[in-house]
């Protein structure tokens, strides 16, 4: 799933297609671009992307001719590291008999982010 630049940084379409477990094609892996992106600290986007630097896409070269020798290996990794952090994205249910108090979701994560922020502020 190709994720061209838009108004912001990030995109929801860029999380959607992790949730559905379209392989998210992205043009920047700066710093600044992985800061932005949610849950960043725990969520290695490398394992789940394909970078493709936009200098290239500028050239002329065709993106689907890069896409196609991607090979199949990479793509089974990507694919279950999709998998694994597609929970992260999910917002709890309660009372859901398959809502896990153990796993990390949405909630957990942002409050974890939120806590983390709080504290280094006070230590500092």
């Amino acid at each position: 799933c190709l994720q061209p630049p838009g108004d912001t940084l990030t995109r929801k379409s860029f999380y959607d297609s992790i949730r559905l477990g379209c392989i998210p094609v992205v043009f920047r892996e700066d710093d600044l671009f992985l800061e932005q992106l949610a849950f960043s600290k725990v969520i290695d986007y490398h394992d789940i992307w394909i970078y493709i630097p936009e200098d290239v896409i500028r050239n002329g070269t065709n993106v689907v001719e890069i896409l196609r020798k991607v090979d199949e290996a990479t793509i089974v990794r990507k694919r279950e590291a999709m998998l694994r952090y597609s929970k992260h994205f999910l917002f709890p249910s309660t009372g859901g008999m398959n809502a896990s108090v153990d796993e990390p979701n949405s909630l957990s994560l942002t409050l974890q982010d939120l806590y983390s922020s709080v504290r280094a502020k006070t230590i500092l």
